[in-house]
């Protein structure tokens, strides 16, 4: 919409050139544009060597333009005929590092990590999480019509303001009627559990609803596995033959016995199991195909639940996974309470106000910070980083707590790049030390005092580390990050910024 001439730019030492253009009416709002270049060039030598013997070169670029924050909302609800192309899914965890990940198309799943429960065996610390409870797949069933609830009958998919995960659906059930059915999704606060409702919705007066009076039959088979969130199970392997044996049935549900250690209990209130073993082979993981990796997975379901609901009523699962480390068991807890009311969206400093208890877990009788679901734990750097956010938001006293845990962990000038349950040896970060100096000038600056400074860290007090890290990268510290005393810059070895991969899969970053 508006044309930008650039008569000259900025040089490069290496004979290139760059230009900084602003979009000429910044509040028009977000929207997509198109930007057509046109170089000229006086070089002979240029126009060869980009063979473009007139010296013109022409070409486009897609430019996204992006609105002020205040005016930038995140969405909550996303009607059904949005949510395949817009690739929508939830997350919702539960303070001690397990989540669930699921996708707004009921049933599917896209990697490895989507799971209705992924859970974490530690009771103090945040280990690699154990997927047990996969998927759900339904059907809704009168008179002998069976309908699947899929994408297909999907009206909406919705964040509620407390955390919690809802899909609507408009499910036929025959002869031109349908039912509206609600599924709701919530994370219990301190354990490895679930609770999935079933809602059948009230209908008087809705053109096509079915009468609210008459039953319909609502069946769930639940896929599961036992395995690390980073493998993939394979049936072949051992699970075909064992986990057919690990399932003690009851009239309502079941206990899957996988290993000696960890257990999971589904039950449905009101409802009742059916013992019907079945596995689905190569279950499709489009997702991680993309990255090069394996690409589908088994599942294995130990039968199904048949419950009759009327308009109204409402059935509840209830999944809970159980170790022997863990001997407090499993009890209804509140859900963590997000900012903000009720709607179909949420500014943007809200929705991430409201998403930060989400990344905040329990260490000990501390906390620390999980550097991103659904794949990682706490890392050094990740963590300090999001003090920076935690701070501006007035989350004072975690942002202290997170500062302690890690000052307590400096030795010899590093701070750990990883956190894997107590192991805290992975220290190859030049960075990490340094966002902590970040984190705690904000603080300084944020509480205009420098009281906190004085705090015990392991028996130090966080000045005393700052001044302990600042030595030793003078000095230089054994994993070899070191200062040029002429300079003052820092010298890193290849793979310990940010990308966190080693030379030559990376361009190194010394």
């Amino acid at each position: 919409t508006g044309v930008f001439r650039c008569e000259s730019s900025l040089p490069e030492q290496d004979g290139s050139h760059f230009a900084m253009l602003m979009p000429p009416d910044p509040s028009t709002g977000m929207r997509d544009v198109v930007m057509e270049m046109d170089l000229y060039s006086s070089s002979a030598h240029v126009a060869t060597e980009d063979k473009f013997p007139d010296g013109v070169r022409h070409d486009t670029a897609p430019v996204l333009y992006l609105d002020r924050w205040e005016k930038t909302f995140v969405r909550l609800s996303m009607p059904g005929d949005k949510v395949g192309s817009a690739g929508a899914y939830a997350l919702c965890t539960n303070g001690r590092g397990a989540m669930s990940q699921v996708r707004a198309r009921w049933g599917e799943v896209q990697t490895q990590y989507d799971a209705l429960l992924a859970a974490n065996l530690h009771p103090e610390v945040p280990v690699d999480r154990q997927v047990m409870f996969t998927c759900c797949r339904a059907w809704l069933v009168y008179r002998g019509y069976s309908h699947e609830i899929n994408g297909e009958s999907l009206e909406r998919f919705e964040v509620e303001p407390e955390g919690s995960v809802r899909w609507v659906f408009a499910v036929p059930t025959g002869n031109g009627r349908f039912v509206r059915l609600v599924i709701r999704l919530r994370m219990l606060q301190g354990v490895n559990a679930i609770r999935l409702e079933f809602i059948r919705e009230r209908m008087a007066g809705t053109p096509d609803g079915m009468e609210d009076g008459i039953p319909v039959r609502l069946i769930l088979r639940p896929d599961i596995e036992d395995r690390n969130f980073h493998c993939k199970t394979k049936a072949y392997q051992g699970a075909e033959a064992a986990w057919h044996h690990a399932i003690e049935h009851r009239q309502n549900g079941f206990v899957f016995r996988p290993a000696g250690d960890h257990w999971m209990e589904v039950f449905l209130t009101p409802g009742m199991f059916m013992s019907e073993p079945e596995w689905r082979y190569m279950v499709g993981h489009p997702a991680d195909a993309e990255r090069g990796l394996d690409g589908c997975s088994d599942l294995f379901s130990p039968g199904f639940f048949d419950v009759r609901l009327r308009a109204g009523e409402r059935a509840e699962l209830r999944a809970d996974v159980l170790s022997v480390a863990d001997a407090r068991g499993v009890t209804e807890s509140v859900l963590l309470t997000a900012e903000g009311s009720a709607g179909t969206e949420r500014r943007l400093d809200a929705a991430m106000r409201a998403s930060m208890p989400a990344y905040l877990v329990r260490r000990n009788d501390s906390r620390t910070v999980i550097a991103g679901y659904p794949w990682f734990l706490d890392w050094g750097r990740d963590t300090l980083i999001c003090l920076r956010g935690m701070i501006a938001a007035g989350w004072l006293v975690e942002a202290r707590d997170v500062i302690r845990q890690f000052a307590a962990r400096e030795c010899h000038g590093t701070l750990p790049n990883m956190i894997r349950g107590g192991d805290d040896s992975n220290r190859d970060t030049s960075d990490a030390p340094l966002w902590l100096f970040a984190a705690c000038a904000d603080l300084v600056e944020t509480e205009r005092s420098r009281q906190f400074l004085d705090m015990d860290c392991g028996g130090r007090t966080l000045r005393e580390v700052l001044i302990a890290i600042a030595n030793a990268y003078r000095g230089g510290t054994p994993n070899g990050i070191r200062m040029d005393p002429a300079t003052g810059l820092v010298f890193s070895p290849t793979h310990f910024t940010w990308m966190d991969t080693n030379f030559p899969a990376s361009t190194p970053r010394e």
